[in-house]
């Protein structure tokens, strides 16, 4: 098996070098032909760095990074061959825990290390995977393994991004703290969706269209949610009022 292996230096809030070297000591071992390690250094590197272990037929991409690092790999991965194995290493690992997969800042002492021998433990399996495309827009399609929002959501993850430093210093907590200040000035934003046959145009607190059960690290959004089962469950929150 041949492997590339993606570190996102940025995510998350602890330096995972050395146990990035002991993951990559650990895949030779187990006779894994390590293709090349890539550091990225600013946005859409991931997306270059998977789609470049595509076209040189790397097996597996073994991404250390967090959740929006998977959404830049999905985007060099989507219509190939080559596998995504995730060893979480972000803020807040929604899609690791959706897998059951060891996290930092648990009980685990080697989370990337025991990610790693659950991954070769298991299968590869086939996902679904949403795609965004910008109507009128310059921009390419973005696809996303997770989930999409609009409205509060996308608000929130706007706030986040202005202030990435801030994020990397308290971790979740600037997550809630965004999300308060982002709530008390939000009036909902106006939508036309069409879904399933149906169509309806009204202001809206935030829509999702998820792909896992799993948002926000603690909230489960959907129980029926199933990443493998061909669809994307939408769940829309009415009304223009927090309180609402």
């Amino acid at each position: 098996m041949r492997a590339t292996v993606i570190c996102n230096p940025a995510a998350g809030q602890h330096d995972c070098h050395e146990e990035l070297l002991q993951v990559i000591r650990y895949l030779e071992g187990q006779g894994i032909q390590i293709d090349s390690v890539e550091e990225t250094h600013g946005p859409s590197d991931v997306t270059t760095y998977a789609r470049r272990a595509a076209l040189r037929g790397s097996d597996v991409v073994f991404l250390s990074g967090g959740d929006g690092s998977i959404a830049e790999a999905v985007d060099g991965l989507v219509n190939t061959e080559t596998a995504l194995a995730v060893l979480p290493s972000g803020t807040g690992n929604v899609f690791a825990r959706q897998l059951n997969l060891p996290v930092p800042g648990g009980i685990h002492a080697r989370p990337l290390l025991e990610s790693a021998r659950l991954l070769l433990a298991g299968q590869v399996r086939r996902v679904d995977v949403g795609r965004v495309t910008p109507r009128g827009a310059m921009t390419p399609a973005r696809h996303f393994l997770l989930w999409c929002g609009i409205g509060f959501d996308a608000a929130v993850n706007i706030g986040l991004h202005a202030d990435l430093e801030r994020k990397r210093r308290l971790g979740l907590i600037a997550t809630v703290i965004t999300g308060f200040l982002t709530l008390r000035d939000f009036a909902g934003t106006s939508v036309r969706i069409r879904v399933d046959g149906h169509r309806m145009s009204r202001r809206i607190m935030m829509l999702v269209a998820s792909n896992i059960q799993i948002y926000g690290v603690i909230f489960r959004l959907t129980q029926r949610a199933v990443i493998d089962d061909g669809f994307l469950d939408i769940v829309c929150f009415q009304g223009t009022t927090p309180a609402r």
